[in-house]
C-alpha cells in the first residue's frame, strides 16, 4: 500500500507535512538542539501590569446585580444571575458554578 507524498515508510505514521522534524530520523537535530535559548535584556525600572479597564461598562453592569442578565461575549452568550462587578471583570452565577467573565471580552448585555 502506498502513503501519502512525503510519507515516511520506516515509521508507522508517516511524516506529518507540517512538522519538518521527524523525531525517528537519528540524522536529524531537534530544534531544541540547534544553539542555546534567546536571552532577553532585564527592564531597567519595576514591570508594570497594562490592564484594559472600561469603567462606563463596569458602572452600567453595576446597576444591575443581583439580577439575571445576558452577557454576549467574544466566545457566545451566558446567562446568569450578576455577583460582583469590578473594573476588570464581572461574576456571573450560571446555574451552580460561578463564571468569571473579563469586562474586555464582552460585547453587549442586556437585563432579563
Amino acid at each position: 500500500m502506498l502513503g501519502p507524498a512525503g510519507a515516511n515508510p520506516s515509521s508507522p505514521w508517516g511524516q506529518n507535512p507540517w512538522n519538518p522534524w521527524n523525531p525517528w530520523n537519528p540524522e536529524q537535530v531537534s530544534p531544541a538542539q540547534t544553539g542555546p535559548a534567546q536571552t532577553f535584556p532585564e527592564p531597567a525600572g519595576p514591570v508594570q501590569a497594562v490592564t484594559n479597564v472600561e469603567p462606563y461598562t463596569a458602572e452600567a453592569l453595576s446597576r444591575y446585580l443581583g439580577c439575571c442578565v445576558v452577557l454576549m461575549t467574544t466566545r457566545g452568550p451566558l446567562e446568569g444571575v450578576l455577583l460582583e462587578v469590578t473594573p476588570t471583570y464581572v461574576v456571573l452565577q450560571t446555574g451552580f458554578r460561578r463564571t468569571y467573565v473579563r469586562i474586555s471580552e464582552i460585547v453587549w448585555f442586556m437585563p432579563q
